[in-house]
């Protein structure tokens, strides 16, 4: 069984005593990257899935219509002779 968050608390109190200024300063940037990364996660977690109608995918078939041959695109830009090539 782990330490309660008193324990923990006192622990870290504890070590800081004996830490430079550079380290306290290193673990304060860590606990703010930490901070950081569960309000990051929690979020993440509450929106990983959202359920959408079929019918808004016709709003995004218009945006991706942009005209044009991606096969002759592509063939095209790898035609080019590069900097470094003749």
């Amino acid at each position: 069984m782990g330490i309660g968050i008193d324990e923990a608390k006192a622990a870290l109190m504890e070590t800081l005593q004996d830490l430079s200024a550079d380290d306290i300063k290193e673990l304060v940037d860590f606990a703010a990257y930490l901070r950081n990364k569960s309000h990051r996660d929690g979020a993440l977690r509450q929106d990983q899935l959202r359920a959408l109608p079929a019918s808004s995918l016709a709003a995004l078939t218009s945006i991706a219509s942009l005209g044009g041959d991606a096969l002759r695109d592509s063939e095209a830009l790898y035609d080019e002779p590069s900097p470094g090539r003749h």
